[in-house]
């Protein structure tokens, strides 16, 4: 979508935030680990498929739930 803007600003706005994305989840990866949420990714991924709005934003809402709960014991 950045690039289809052609604003060279936009551009480079995205390409940051992307790469802060990037650090983030590899920091969360090496943190958690990944197996979980290759798991949770995959039954999102399902229900999506599958058409089924409910069930994907479930899976995604317990996903999210259960990064934050991991990281927070982490943190303590």
């Amino acid at each position: 979508i950045a690039k289809g803007t052609k604003n060279s600003i936009i551009i480079k706005i995205s390409e940051i935030l992307s790469n802060l994305m990037i650090q983030h989840q590899k920091g969360l990866n090496d943190i958690l680990g990944y197996e979980k949420g290759v798991d949770e990714h995959g039954l999102i991924l399902e229900a999506i498929k599958g058409k089924d709005i409910e069930l994907a934003t479930l899976y995604s809402k317990r996903h999210v739930d259960r990064t934050i709960k991991d990281v927070q014991q982490i943190i303590k």
